[in-house]
């Protein structure tokens, strides 16, 4: 316009500065806009004009500079009262996500400022206002934007798929900011007064989530009593909900108390119709909550029945019973399941692991997880978690050592279940809940699982697959290889060296002189190769201090790696040796696998 003799509109000029800003030439944008404000001809100046100042706040906001976006907001408005709010949105959501905490709390005094005008906020307004208080933290503040949003109607109406999911949503970025059992508390306590009442039901039960991963049984009985206060009748996932709190205690009466319940719920499917289908989401299950129980809306006494169990119940109280060995109990809830026609869950499958285990039947163990796991015909079936793993290669481990049974075993090889384990991590690794699956398979102690395995591919004689376990652990599940691995490693070694002698001479090894000698001998063996690649990778014992633990665990299984190589070789070729590994990887489904960083060719 200026070549043309023409002085530029303010809306011309508003419109040229921010294509530069948002064509990512920030700084000549914010440059040429502070220009304007110099400019001594009256015609081209623009400065104080609501458009150019709106213009600045918002590109000062998006440029995360809070103290200047908040001067021209003031100037704004100082000049002209009456302009279009919509501004403070972006200043307040750059007030919002900065991280000085002077910023954070002027939030709200922008929120506050644009509650005074007379236009009332849109829905995508009070949207960005909720999510600029959930990027400051801000759980107080949220919670009351989110209960104007259900006073102001935003986010009531009808039940539609849509609206519940848009509730959800908000109702899961709150959580993320319930960080404990209290603050889950206020969010409920703050929020249930608002939301509408088929939604109830689900609050209660993130509530009830809350207590379970706080373990405090103490208030998951007050919700429950909560539920009932407000009209609202406990479910069997809230009784369930409630179970898991007093049973993750740990305390004997609360132990007691949650069988107690438990087997009350079962004694109910005596008493009660089978429940309907299960619901297909969890906005599918509040439009059922919203046409059931008209009743008990408005009823502030509802009758306190106990509702019936379903397979989760039913698990948890298997699980607790096995836990005491109470294999009568196991025995007679998994009858009356089949009874009932309830397919089994990964709590019923772990725990009948566990009792025919315990039975000794370690046949029935493999056949009832292959029962349950691999449904024909993609019909469902359970899917296993860490636990089942952990299971079923302690259960192997048992059956390989009975001596009695050994010969009757009919369970999988040391290598067909750690393909079994690989396979269903690969599914799971995905989903949320992967690292659970992990902690699953190794329990509390994260490396105990490696020495499991290891037992199992010893009793096999299976030195190949034994090292390949090892980094099928460290490089699938992030396992470390334990200090009393190269002692489990030098018995295993210890045992294959006799494959050429008598069945009375290895019958009276373990009992002779020539045992502990054979293990010191290997023991040296081990202690000679670590002390060579120590001078070879120049590692001194004040580098080795300084390793990290993926390092130092890295140098084990290498280390390792090259003693199972070194006493393989005293029976094998190397040829032989490489491809026995190789077909160890490949019967585990892990091919492309490296296993050490010397072959049977290089080392001694």
């Amino acid at each position: 316009m200026d070549a043309v003799g023409k002085a530029m509109t303010v809306q011309q000029r508003v419109r040229w500065i921010e294509g530069l800003f948002f064509n990512k030439q920030e700084y000549c944008a914010l440059r040429e806009w502070e220009d304007d404000r110099l400019e001594s001809d009256p015609s081209k100046r623009h400065d104080y004009k609501p458009e150019h100042l709106q213009s600045g706040a918002r590109m000062y906001a998006y440029a995360d500079n809070v103290r200047r976006s908040r001067q021209l907001l003031d100037e704004l408005y100082e000049l002209h009262p009456s302009w279009d709010p919509s501004i403070i949105l972006p200043v307040f959501r750059a007030h919002a996500r900065s991280k000085g905490r002077d910023h954070r709390s002027m939030a709200w005094g922008l929120y506050e400022k644009r509650l005074n005008f007379p236009i009332k906020l849109s829905r995508k307004e009070m949207d960005g206002y909720f999510i600029g208080f959930i990027e400051a933290q801000d759980l107080r503040h949220a919670i009351i934007v989110f209960n104007s949003m259900l006073k102001d109607g935003h986010l009531t109406g009808k039940l539609s798929e849509r609206m519940i999911n848009r509730v959800l949503r908000k109702l899961n970025l709150l959580y993320r900011l319930g960080t404990n059992i209290e603050s889950m508390t206020s969010i409920a306590l703050s929020v249930i007064s608002n939301l509408p009442r088929p939604y109830h039901p689900h609050l209660f039960g993130d509530w009830l989530k809350a207590a379970v991963r706080a373990r405090a049984p103490e208030a998951a009985a007050q919700i429950l009593e909560i539920m009932f206060q407000r009209g609202t009748t406990p479910r069997t996932i809230h009784f369930n909900l409630f179970l898991r709190t007093l049973l993750r205690s740990e305390k004997r009466q609360h132990d007691l108390k949650a069988e107690n319940i438990g087997w009350e719920m079962v004694d109910q499917c005596d008493k009660t119709s089978p429940p309907e289908a299960p619901h297909i989401n969890t906005a599918d299950a509040i439009v059922s909550y919203g046409k059931a129980d008209q009743e008990g809306r408005n009823n502030k006494s509802l009758e306190r029945i106990t509702p019936r169990a379903n397979v989760v119940t039913f698990g948890l109280l298997m699980l607790r019973h096995s836990n005491l060995s109470q294999w009568e109990h196991v025995e007679y809830l998994s009858r009356r399941l089949r009874e009932l026609g309830i397919p089994p869950n990964v709590d019923v499958l772990n725990s009948m692991i566990r009792y025919y285990s315990a039975r000794g039947n370690y046949n029935k163990v493999w056949e009832t997880y292959k029962t349950m796991t691999h449904v024909p015909n993609n019909n469902g079936g359970v899917f296993p978690n860490g636990m089942t793993f952990r299971l079923l290669w302690r259960t192997l481990r048992i059956a390989l050592g009975d001596k009695n049974r050994k010969e009757n075993i009919e369970l999988p090889s040391p290598r067909y279940l750690l393909a079994e384990t690989i396979r269903w991590t690969d599914m799971v690794r995905s989903r949320w809940d992967a690292q659970r699956f992990r902690e699953g398979l190794a329990a509390e102690n994260l490396e105990a699982i490696s020495t499991l395995v290891m037992h199992c591919f010893s009793y096999t004689d299976d030195l190949a697959g034994s090292i390949v376990a090892l980094y099928a652990l460290r490089r699938r599940f992030d396992i470390m290889p334990t200090k009393e691995l190269a002692t489990v490693l030098q018995t295993h070694a210890a045992w294959t060296d006799l494959h050429l002698e008598t069945k009375s001479v290895r019958a009276q090894f373990s009992l002779s002189k020539t045992f502990p000698n054979k293990m010191q001998q290997l023991g040296r063996i081990f202690a000679i190769l670590k002390d060579a690649r120590s001078k070879r990778l120049n590692i001194t014992d004040g580098i080795a201090v300084t390793l990290s633990k993926d390092e130092q665990a890295e140098l084990n299984l290498n280390l390792l790696s090259e003693f199972v190589r070194v006493i393989s070789k005293r029976q094998h070729s190397p040829e032989t040796i490489e491809a026995m590994i190789d077909q160890a990887k490949k019967d585990v489904g892990l091919p492309t696998l490296k296993i050490g960083d010397m072959d049977a060719f290089e080392v001694l």
